[in-house]
């Protein structure tokens, strides 16, 4: 078996190869290492740099492409705080005043940064709950006052009274007025046979 010296296309070292192995890879123009270690370094891209805090001096490997324009890496997180807080000094954080609010239920202050309106889940459940017969009767003197029946932006607890009645028109109808004709809108007819103007009153 016939060898020849070539040199490692990594380190440089010269090395015998086989002649055979050495004809093969000069046809196919493959390189030629000296152990799988060269031949896996050749293949690492990244290059050594030196860590940016002055502290630390280590030097540490980076991929061309991980590197920033400024040139500068750094090792580990503590080394990058160290430099970063020199230079942006961390600003004094602004506290907002916590205005103190009034349970409306037991009348006792409490803190809280939420739009909350009772001050434990207590006082919450104990809430005056609207009843119909209270919408009815705000709809009446809404009639009373200014000649017609309120339309829904106008009235205050209106998700309260579609929760209550199942949609505004009913709501209108309880108190015992006909409700406002809807312009451009369709006539359905509900399950229970009347005439509605919205197709979510015909569905219930």
């Amino acid at each position: 078996m016939k060898y020849v010296k070539v040199s490692c296309c990594y380190c440089g070292k010269n090395f015998p190869k086989e002649v055979r192995r050495f004809n093969e890879a000069k046809k196919n123009g493959w390189k030629i290492y000296c152990s799988l270690n060269c031949q896996k370094l050749s293949k690492n891209k990244r290059v050594k740099i030196k860590c940016g805090s002055p502290l630390c001096n280590k030097f540490i490997l980076r991929d061309p492409s991980d590197i920033p324009e400024s040139g500068i890496c750094y090792c580990s997180c503590s080394c990058a705080a160290v430099v970063n807080n020199k230079k942006f000094p961390k600003r004094k954080p602004v506290i907002k005043p916590i205005v103190p609010k009034i349970c409306k239920k037991c009348k006792k202050e409490f803190y809280d940064d939420k739009e909350r309106k009772y001050c434990s889940p207590a006082c919450y459940s104990k809430r005056p709950i609207f009843p119909a017969e209270k919408i009815i009767e705000e709809i009446k003197e809404f009639y009373e006052k200014n000649g017609r029946i309120p339309v829904k932006r106008e009235y205050h607890a209106y998700r309260v009274a579609r929760f209550r009645f199942g949609t505004w028109n009913k709501a209108i109808k309880a108190a015992g007025f006909d409700p406002n004709p809807v312009l451009f809108a369709k006539k359905h007819v509900a399950k229970d046979s009347h005439i509605c103007d919205s197709l979510s009153e015909m569905i219930i």
